[in-house]
């Protein structure tokens, strides 16, 4: 099974499995370290090498980004806003995404 969710549905369904003690555990503290450091090697889409602009306001950056699920809640591929936004199933409209799940 193929699941895709936003990144930004993913910052809170994480944020929401950890307490305030173990904050730094999560995907949002990862990619806030990122954007402090200026990391744009963070994220990058796998159809087409686009790499985040880390930015301290971790939810605007995360809008439109999508990730791609496979069994067991497996995380197979990261997709830029625009890659996402063309194809509403890149598993089987991108190669380069097939080729990562199969």
């Amino acid at each position: 099974m193929i699941v895709y969710r936003t990144l930004l549905d993913e910052l809170g369904r994480n944020d929401r499995l950890f307490c305030s003690d173990c904050s730094e555990h999560t995907l949002r503290h990862a990619l806030t370290e990122a954007a402090r450091k200026g990391d744009r090697h963070f994220l990058i889409c796998e159809n087409c090498r686009e790499r985040w602009t880390p930015d301290p306001d971790i939810d605007a950056i995360a809008r439109g980004w999508v990730l791609v699920f496979t069994t067991g809640d497996r995380m197979a591929a990261v997709l830029c806003a625009g890659c996402a936004a063309s194809h509403s199933e890149p598993a089987v409209s991108l190669p380069a995404i097939a080729r990562l799940i199969l």
